[in-house]
């Protein structure tokens, strides 16, 4: 799911796919899964407030200029992302010169086994640690916490950002505010 997806940001474009699809080109050349967590909540707090890592922490000899469309690929803002299939086509076209590279391969040659990907880590990862708390604000039928235009009121906003918290709205209507950590 984009980032864009998470945050319910309109109506969403072919940026939302080429993300998706950065996300498997990563998580293929690199053993495991960009965005990572023990659960859905850790796994979206990361989708939603950082950055994805960089492919070439856990593939040191991916071809750069395959590592820098990745990266693009995984951009949170859409207008950071190819623009759609045929753009991102055309640029993965220019590495068919390195074919010595298979993707069915681990970074360095050898054999990926399928579930290498599929392991999630047993503790909380370093950058989960560092989001203190995750506020869930969710609004009721009765319109209990509503607010003008589906916001937080300006006063809630600045409080959050003097104690560099970091405000997310999701496709639900539900909010999401992290305390902790730093800002990507």
């Amino acid at each position: 799911m984009a980032p864009e997806q998470a945050r319910s940001e309109g109506s969403l474009t072919p940026a939302a796919d080429i993300f998706a699809l950065g996300c498997v080109l990563f998580e293929a050349l690199a053993g495991r899964p960009a965005f990572e967590g023990h659960n859905a909540m850790a796994i979206l707090a990361k989708l939603v407030f950082e950055v994805a890592p960089r492919l070439e922490a856990h593939c040191p000899d991916a071809p750069p200029a395959l590592v820098a469309l990745i990266a693009r690929m995984l951009a949170k803002d859409p207008a950071g992302r190819p623009v759609d299939g045929g753009a991102l086509a055309a640029e993965l076209a220019a590495f068919s010169a390195h074919r010595a590279h298979p993707a069915h391969r681990a970074c360095g040659g050898a054999p990926t086994p399928v579930t290498a990907s599929l392991r999630r880590p047993h503790a909380l990862t370093e950058a989960e640690q560092r989001v203190a708390c995750i506020v869930m604000i969710r609004l009721d039928a009765e319109g209990a916490l509503a607010f003008s235009g589906g916001s937080l009121p300006a006063e809630v906003r600045r409080a959050v950002e003097e104690v560099a918290g970091r405000i997310a709205y999701l496709a639900d209507g539900s909010i999401a505010v992290a305390f902790g950590g730093q800002a990507s």
